[in-house]
């Protein structure tokens, strides 16, 4: 380059109070402070140690070239040789090389800046970076503005365009008002009418359900006397005997909560049934089978008392081995214990009185025709959304049995709670 030249082994002192002098092992420029005179510094691109001349009392160089003159460059350092060694060379004719370079480099202001950028005043020297990398924001001195990158002013600009503070302040307000205006227009509908008479419910038409609702709510009405709803039964002249000899439970008088609307239509034999459930005071949930008659409804009474002959009561106290009938809600159950202790040889159920008063444990072979036709019974409620099976079984004690709540299942009378033929039907009439 024409111009001023110098020897990257001569310092100069810019402006800013920094020296600036060339690295005798890579000849790369190292920026120092005035202070560091006379005190070694690394160099930042190759890592030697230099020791900062004292430029204020150097001589100038002797041996600079003239303005154009050819540089004589130091031999290449070798393989595995450190900068130490390359400034103290062992052959006498690299000393002279080491000691006196003579490579002439532009001036610190003409090196692109690419290569090296040339740092603020009060920030000193900035080491090069690699490219595609951004600089970091530099700090200045107090009160001035730190320098900035091009890939930082973008970032600012981007803050500057998108800002987030108030972007979210703006999409919560929106949110706050959005919902504020469903809520008062929700407010502002007007509701819909009660309706004093329940809908039409699945199975039943209204008119059906009010006179459901009507016979059971004078069933409990009269739960001490039930002679009084002998015309609302089936088979009045079967029932009115058994009614009689009925004994509720001691201290039984529930009173009805709710009628559940949804009811489930079935027909037994060309009769149709209708099948809902209520719930008592008292939590327990029981079901009503009402006979659908060109009449009206008839309630099954045997069914929804649970009658039997022992009663259920007798029968978990007195524990006979003779064979019983009972209306029971059955369901699976994994009690396996004592002379039933083998799950792949007896199928378990727990079976349950309807006016859930108590509950035994029913066994039956899993390969006798009871234990298959149970098994059918019981998945194929199961899949239909109920885990219940109301049937009529067959109960009986076991002689040698352990466990007092453990029965054996003789007999499955019927898969409903529906008797075929009359309600007298293998049960014993006891005499009023």
């Amino acid at each position: 380059m024409a111009g001023f030249q110098y020897s990257l082994h001569e310092g100069r002192f810019d402006k800013s109070g920094m020296v600036s002098f060339g690295c005798p092992s890579c000849t790369q420029p190292i920026w120092a402070k005035r202070a560091d005179t006379g005190h070694e510094v690394k160099c930042n691109h190759c890592g030697a140690e230099v020791r900062v001349p004292d430029i204020s009392a150097a001589p100038a160089p002797a041996n600079r070239p003239a303005a154009g003159g050819k540089a004589v460059l130091p031999p290449p350092r070798a393989a595995g040789q450190s900068p130490a060694q390359m400034q103290a060379p062992k052959k006498p004719e690299l000393a002279a090389a080491a000691a006196a370079p003579v490579r002439v480099a532009p001036p610190i202001d003409e090196i692109p800046e690419a290569i090296v950028r040339k740092a603020p005043d009060a920030a000193g020297p900035e080491r090069p970076r690699r490219p595609g990398r951004p600089a970091p924001l530099r700090k200045g001195k107090p009160g001035e503005r730190p320098e900035m990158t091009p890939f930082d002013s973008a970032h600012l600009q981007v803050r500057r365009k998108f800002p987030l503070v108030p972007l979210l302040c703006v999409l919560g307000l929106i949110a706050v008002g959005a919902g504020a205006y469903f809520l008062v227009l929700k407010k502002s509908e007007p509701s819909a009418p009660v309706i004093d008479r329940p809908p039409p419910v699945a199975g039943a038409t209204a008119d059906e359900y009010d006179e459901a609702k009507r016979i059971l709510e004078m069933f409990y009405a009269t739960w001490s006397t039930p002679s009084m709803i002998v015309p609302h039964v089936r088979h009045p002249e079967e029932t009115r005997p058994r009614m009689k000899a009925y004994s509720p439970p001691p201290g039984e008088s529930p009173k009805i909560a709710t009628v559940h609307r949804t009811t489930v239509p079935f027909e037994v034999g060309g009769t149709k049934f209708l099948r809902m459930r209520l719930a008592q005071e008292d939590g327990i949930l029981r079901t009503a089978i009402f006979e659908r008659t060109g009449d009206g409804l008839l309630l099954d009474w045997e069914s929804f008392v649970g009658y039997s002959d022992p009663s259920w009561l007798q029968f978990y106290i007195s524990r006979p081995t003779k064979p019983a009938s009972f209306y029971l809600i059955a369901r699976r159950e994994n009690f396996y214990i004592y002379p039933f202790s083998d799950a792949s040889e007896y199928l378990c159920l727990k079976l349950t009185d309807p006016g859930v008063t108590g509950e035994v444990f029913g066994y039956a072979e899993r390969e006798s025709e009871v234990g298959k036709r149970l098994s059918k019974l019981v998945d194929g409620a199961s899949r239909s959304g109920n885990p219940e099976l109301l049937a009529i079984l067959k109960l009986r004690f076991a002689e040698s049995g352990r466990e007092n709540r453990q029965v054996w299942i003789d007999e499955i009378v019927s898969e409903t709670w529906i008797r075929s033929g009359s309600a007298a039907d293998s049960q014993e009439i006891p005499e009023p």
